[in-house]
This record gives C-alpha cells, sequence and structure tokens, in this order.
C-alpha cells in the first residue's frame, strides 16, 4: 500500500523517470482507454487512487484575532521579550482556538476501535494496528507511536505537573501531538505502517496482522466506498472485456489492472458491473496465487468447461511460478487484476501469506524484484512491454514509481504516460 504525497500531483522528474513523455489531460488519454481492440494503457493503483475525498461538514471555526495588549500583557507577565517569541504566543492562541474542535472530536471517538467502511489511508491503517498492539500487549507506554518521541521532548522540556501522574501526563501530551498533527496535515505524511507492521514478526503475531487485515477489508462497503476514478476503470474494463468476447479470436487478451493496494473495491465493482475477473497475487516464494470466483460466476459456462477452458490456463497447478505463468490460446477474455503487494482476500482462501507491508516484507519484495523481474508473472511482463503505465494516485516520491527507474530490465518496464489531472488522492 503506497503513501501518496498531493505536493508531487503535477511533477514529472527528468531524473526519476527519463522515459517520462509529456504531461497530458484527462481528456488527452481517454481515447487510449476506450479503445477495444487493444489495451494501450495499463492502470497502475496507488492509495490514491481508492481514497475518498475528506469531506468537511461542519463550519468552520471562526478565529478570534488575539488583542495586540493581550499579547504584550502575556509575554511582559512570562519574560518573554524576543519578536519570534512573541510572534509563536500569537500563533499558539490562534492554534489552540482550531485544536478545540479537533481534540473534542478526538475525545468522543478514543474509545471506539475504528471500523473500516471505506477504503483507509496507511496512516489510519497504521494508528488501528497502534491500537490493536496496545490492547494485546496491555501496556500503558506509548511505544509503538510514531509521534511518542514528541511527547517524550515534551516531557522532558516542560516542568512537571504535581497533580497528575506521569501516565496522565504522557496522555495528554499525546493527545496534543495528534491533534496538532491532524490541523497541520502532518499525519498523513509519517510513513509508519511500514514501521508498526513489523511490531508483527513470524509465527502468531504474523498470523494475528493477516486476521486483522482480513477482517479490516472486508468490512469495507463498495456502495459507498469506491471512487470515481474506479468506477471509471470498472466501465472501460468491462467495455473491453464484453467487446473481445463477442468476437472469434484463437486467443483473447485480458484487461489488465495493477495495484499495490490491500482493498478489492476494484473486483468488488467487476463484480458489480458483471465482468468475469480474475483477481492474481505473487508470494515472496515465487508462486502464483488466483481467484478465479468473479470469473465462474459471469462466464455462463457449465463447471466442466470452466475448468476446461478457463480454470486450466489460470489454475494448471498449485505451484506455478510467476516466471511460468503464461496462458495462452484462451477463449475467454477476462479482467486481470494483478495485486502487487498482495491480498487479504486470497490469503484467506488459501490460507497464505503474500501480503508485503513491514519493513522486512518490502525489503525482500525490492531484493527479489530486481532478481530478473520473478515475481512478475509471465503474462503480465509480456503485456506490459508494448504497452504504457497510466499510474493513478501515486506521486513521485512512491518507491513503486522509483522503483522503475531503477530496474535495468528495459524488456520489462514499459514507457510511461503521466496524465495531469488523475494523479489524485481522492474522489475529485
Amino acid at each position: 500500500m503506497s503513501s501518496y504525497d498531493p505536493r508531487y500531483q503535477h511533477k514529472v522528474s527528468a531524473e526519476l523517470l527519463p522515459k517520462a513523455e509529456q504531461l497530458v489531460t484527462l481528456d488527452g488519454f481517454c481515447g487510449k482507454l476506450d479503445s477495444l481492440n487493444q489495451q494501450f494503457l495499463i492502470p497502475f493503483l496507488g492509495a490514491g487512487a481508492s481514497l475518498l475525498a475528506n469531506t468537511r461538514n461542519e463550519s468552520p471555526k471562526i478565529i478570534r484575532q488575539p488583542n495586540p495588549q493581550d499579547i504584550d500583557r502575556i509575554c511582559a507577565e512570562f519574560d518573554i521579550r524576543e519578536d519570534a517569541s512573541k510572534l509563536f504566543v500569537n500563533v499558539a492562541l490562534q492554534l489552540a482556538q482550531l485544536l478545540d474542535p479537533i481534540s473534542r472530536k478526538a475525545n468522543t471517538t478514543a474509545a471506539s476501535e475504528p471500523q473500516f467502511t471505506k477504503a483507509p489511508s496507511s496512516w489510519e491503517l497504521a494508528n488501528f494496528l497502534t491500537q490493536k498492539l496496545q490492547q494485546l500487549t496491555r501496556s500503558d507506554d506509548y511505544v509503538y507511536e510514531p509521534i511518542e518521541n514528541h511527547v517524550s521532548q515534551l516531557l522532558e522540556l516542560l516542568p512537571q505537573d504535581p497533580t497528575k501522574s506521569l501516565a496522565e501526563r504522557k496522555k495528554d501530551y499525546l493527545g496534543l501531538v495528534r491533534a496538532a498533527a491532524e490541523l497541520l496535515n502532518l499525519h498523513r505524511s509519517i510513513p509508519e505502517l511500514l514501521t508498526i507492521a513489523s511490531y508483527f514478526p513470524e509465527g502468531q503475531w504474523r498470523e494475528l496482522l493477516r486476521r486483522e487485515l482480513q477482517e479490516s477489508f472486508a468490512r469495507i462497503d463498495t456502495e459507498t466506498a469506491a471512487t470515481r476514478i474506479q468506477r471509471r476503470l470498472v466501465e472501460k474494463a468491462a467495455r473491453f472485456v464484453g467487446q473481445q468476447n463477442e468476437i472469434n479470436a484463437s486467443d483473447k487478451p485480458d484487461y489488465v489492472i495493477i495495484t499495490t493496494n490491500y482493498d478489492c473495491l476494484i473486483e468488488d465493482l467487476l463484480d458489480q458491473a458483471e465482468v468475469p475477473t480474475c483477481a492474481i497475487t505473487v508470494g515472496l516464494d515465487y508462486r502464483i496465487a488466483t481467484d478465479l470466483r468473479i470469473a465462474q460466476k459471469h462466464l455462463d459456462l457449465t463447471d466442466n468447461d470452466f475448468n476446461e477452458n478457463v480454470k486450466k490456463k489460470y489454475q494448471p497447478t498449485n505451484m506455478v511460478l510467476a516466471r511460468s505463468f503464461l496462458p495462452t490460446k484462451k477463449m475467454y477474455s477476462l479482467a486481470m487484476v494483478y495485486k502487487l503487494h498482495g491480498c487479504p482476500r486470497i490469503d484467506r482462501r488459501d490460507d497464505d501469506d503474500n501480503i508485503v507491508i513491514a519493513d522486512r516484507d518490502y525489503v525482500q519484495f525490492m531484493q527479489r524484484s530486481g532478481e530478473g523481474a520473478v515475481l512478475i508473472p509471465a503474462y503480465i511482463r509480456n503485456r506490459i512491454k508494448a504497452s504504457r503505465f497510466l499510474f493513478l494516485g501515486y506521486s513521485f516520491s512512491d518507491w513503486n514509481v522509483r522503483g522503475l527507474k531503477e530496474n535495468k530490465d528495459a524488456q520489462t518496464i514499459p514507457r510511461c504516460i503521466l496524465p495531469a489531472g488523475v494523479w489524485v488522492s481522492s474522489d475529485g
């Protein structure tokens, strides 16, 4: 799962992607997406493609500017003389007014466990796992909190309050730092998910992490959580697959979608649109795992015909390696969703562990991705040779994008189209 940084929304770095073409508008590449004969663009979905726009129903709080005389009086009382320090006091009083509703909201929701009815951001998922760790370890400390070091600094800098215990002061300061980070939108730029997930090592802890991911993502409501980007891609996939399955051909191409997201919103939307779909992921042991349930549901075939003409192509054995996955002479076109960082739903069905989420997972993933691209299924590898990526919901600061530059296998990496107007983190 990727972290999206809107600061890089419209920037193209020749250093990162020297083959990147000039940015084009959404209308400029819609013609390519609409092609029913060949898939020119392969959508590559990051976290931003699954995140809905943040809507604020509450009215903006009216900030009262401190009176200069009040600022002078406060500063004189506490012997604050420098202009920069006086400005800090002024800003602090204004920020305190903005923090008030955030803190109030946090106090009313802190006791409840988050329920994901929409795709969570990496920050929301990290906070969810942090709460789980706190519950499991029964710890009053905040060692799992990515902002715990800021709390420790406050405890060292500020004098002790004799009316409160150390645990109470920690809790108060943690709430303050959290609220300030949310107010300044700093919380979403802290890449702590990899670190938090690393507290779930192998064995029972890793099994617990898998189960929590499976159960959490299973609760997502597709009707309310799906973004406009996802719905438009499903429309394109439905038209492409429908057209391919109406013509006579000895080998019909699939409509390929690549994603690093853990959610199954794309698959569920394809299911709702009655598009036969194959979800696929590759484990760090290079073994392919596929899910053909949606394909079987929407292809009007008997069980025998489905097994012979579809399942044997995509699931010939239980031990197919990525470099050997090359279904050919396919009588039916499917939407193929390649889950680059794993899929909790497939893991749950197969009792497997293909999730890339912790530091160790990413290190292994990057190492093995560079070994002749053996983690990329052969069918996907062949398809992207003649296509271009369409990045949606990524930034150029993302390692998934930067890794394309570092990969020296020119046969694996296609040219990239990077359209302006679709590098969005919300349903805007």
